[in-house]
């Protein structure tokens, strides 16, 4: 069916039974969602995809049933010029939303049935806080308790009871069946994820983010909202953290850090650095996560003073910053529509075969699918397209960020000449210090005399240095006090080795900042140590 407002549901049908398997796939197996779409009712095959799952046996077999369902329903309106893209972000954001809700729930209900889910939530970080996810994404939720209201069994300790309702969410959302999955759960963003449960409690949170967050953490929380469980209690969160993701003076770690992280991620992005099969279009040069990284570097730059620029979108951002006079409207306008550009040939790749994928296929008959599906000629129109794309952004991010760090001498990377960013904000600067969490001894996090002189690193990672670049360099001679990097690589599993314990007694209490109680071990806490959160 073709509409008077240029909508093309059956060229849409047409396309995805030819160059999509998964799509094809999921039209043989929803024949009376295919019937809705092909009449051009994309209103009615979304309420029908959302109930999809209403005669499930479990939570976890409802939700894949949805996700199939919408995810068809979503494919074909968009395929249709039906549904923009901020609609079909938007529905996936808020279906992970729903998905994580529901397995919390049920996850608090199957140790405590007749209690009100509470004390539980989780934090949606990046594109999923951003309302922006994509066919195939990931969510990288944060699960955080509150050990005074999580309902649980009479005997049971909060901690632990947190960690089950947490490996049962991730349980629920990731099993694959015969119907696929939910999501890819994706936990390593919480604090210290090294060595912290997969749930931490909300003052074990909140020391973290106040004491040892490094910049990317910043940047992360730019896009946080609370999505699922106990709301109120991640809004609160989120209220408190708010200085340390806004900060009214200017900290220019933060512009060198995101200059580190873009030479990182350009270095390990897969496939070609040039355009063409096989291109990167998420982490490649002028690609979907350097038009975030300008966004976000701006707003970590101006945020703290202008409430305005506290935004979680990424278009929504982009015309903010033009609004304000802190971009030129033509590079927010550029940015902008490369943006959805990119995200829309992402969503193309991913509809082939249902892969979490971001590159642009190296096979020369699946990029020909792949453009054909979006309806271009061939696999070469569309990679002339990116080409093009990527060369505009790829200029205006490198202006702005790259010119502001050094570079290594192999870093081949074109630099437009420009002011120096803190030549422009040099007015603004005002180092921040870290405050150490309360406790602290002789000026030390840790609370240990010898750690202040030679390794002033929150207690919270001393247990893991290796993990941490900036105290690979500085060890400590005390391993009585400190871990040292040899301590971790014999100690593999610190929550049940008590030798670990007896060369490193200090990461026990580590463990207890990040949970309601201790990691079970063979023998007591040493002298002088709590479990008690700090």
């Amino acid at each position: 069916m073709t509409t008077t407002t240029g909508e093309d549901w059956s060229g849409a049908l047409a396309r995805a039974r030819a160059h999509a398997p998964f799509l094809a796939t999921l039209l043989e197996r929803r024949p009376e969602l295919a019937d809705v779409l092909a009449a051009g009712d994309g209103e009615a095959a979304l309420a029908m995809a959302r109930t999809a799952g209403d005669a499930a046996p479990s939570v976890g077999a409802a939700l894949r049933r949805e996700r199939q369902a919408l995810a068809l329903t979503l494919a074909i309106g968009d395929l249709a010029g039906a549904f923009p893209l901020l609609k079909v972000t938007g529905e996936l954001s808020a279906f992970a939303d729903r998905a994580l809700d529901a397995a919390i729930a049920d996850g608090i209900r199957r140790r405590a049935p007749d209690a009100e889910p509470g004390g539980f939530l989780a934090l949606a970080l990046g594109k999923h806080g951003a309302g922006e996810l994509n066919y195939s994404s990931d969510i990288d939720p944060i699960l955080l308790f509150d050990p005074e209201t999580l309902p649980r069994r009479e005997r049971d300790d909060p901690g632990e009871a947190a960690q089950r309702v947490a490996r049962h969410v991730v349980q629920t959302l990731s099993n694959v069946d015969g119907e696929g999955y939910v999501f890819r759960v994706d936990l390593r963003l919480r604090p210290a994820s090294e060595v912290s449960p997969l749930a931490i409690s909300i003052n074990a949170a909140l020391t973290h983010y106040e004491s040892s967050a490094l910049a990317w953490e910043r940047a992360a929380f730019i896009r946080a909202r609370a999505c699922a469980g106990d709301i109120a209690a991640g809004e609160q969160f989120l209220a408190a953290i708010r200085p340390f993701v806004w900060r009214k003076s200017l900290d220019f770690g933060a512009i060198a850090e995101i200059g580190r992280l873009t030479r990182q991620i350009r270095a390990s992005a897969r496939g070609t650095e040039a355009v063409g099969p096989g291109f990167d279009l998420k982490k490649g040069r002028g690609g979907i996560r350097e038009i975030e990284f300008y966004a976000q570097t701006h707003q970590l730059i101006h945020g703290g003073r202008q409430p305005a620029l506290r935004l979680r979108g990424t278009r929504a951002t982009l015309d903010a910053l033009a609004e304000a006079g802190l971009v030129p409207p033509e590079d927010a306008r550029l940015l902008g529509e490369s943006y959805d550009r990119l995200r829309t040939i992402e969503h193309r790749l991913q509809m082939l075969r249902d892969h979490q994928t971001h590159s642009l296929p190296s096979d020369p008959e699946a990029l020909d699918a792949a453009a054909r599906l979006d309806g271009l000629a061939d696999g070469a129109a569309l990679v002339e397209e990116v080409a093009a794309i990527t060369q505009e952004v790829g200029a205006r991010y490198d202006a702005l960020v790259m010119a502001n760090t050094p570079l290594q001498a192999d870093a081949a990377v074109a630099m437009p000449a420009q002011a120096s960013l803190r030549d422009e904000l040099e007015d603004l600067a005002s180092p921040i210090r870290p405050r150490w969490p309360s406790g602290s001894r002789a000026g030390s996090p840790g609370g240990c005399a010898p750690c202040a002189r030679t390794q002033p690193a929150p207690r919270s990672r001393q247990c893991a240095p290796n993990s941490w670049p900036r105290w690979r360099r500085r060890p400590s001679p005390n391993a009585r006090c400190c871990a040292g990097s040899s301590f971790w690589a014999t100690c593999p599993a610190p929550s049940t080795s008590s030798a670990c314990w007896r060369r490193a007694p200090r990461c026990w209490a580590s463990w207890s900042t990040f949970s309601a109680s201790p990691p079970r071990s063979p023998m007591p806490l040493p002298a002088g140590q709590t479990s008690s959160i700090h």
